[in-house]
């Protein structure tokens, strides 16, 4: 299992440090970006606070984990679709 997470962990942390400042750029206008992150994290930092069991905090932050996750990887997919798109143009 370690080595599953650690493959997890490889996919996941590219994702939220490059790929959420990524969002955060492109998406700064929009309200509903904002809403999902703001969700998220309060979620993510009220379970890190009030869970003591550590596999526990995993398993109850996962989603909202993923949802920050999925915000990352829709903003590296959509600038390499751009920068695609311009080059055949």
């Amino acid at each position: 299992m370690r080595l599953i997470a650690g493959a997890e962990m490889l996919l996941l942390y590219p994702l939220l440090i490059i790929g959420l400042p990524l969002a955060a750029w492109r998406w700064r206008a929009r309200i509903d970006y904002w809403f999902g992150v703001a969700f998220c994290t309060f979620f993510i930092v009220t379970f890190a606070c009030v869970t003591p069991n550590l596999g526990s905090l995993y398993r109850m932050r996962y989603g909202y984990l993923m949802t920050l996750a999925a915000f990352g990887l829709a903003a590296i997919w959509m600038t390499l679709e751009e920068r695609r798109t311009l080059r055949k143009i």
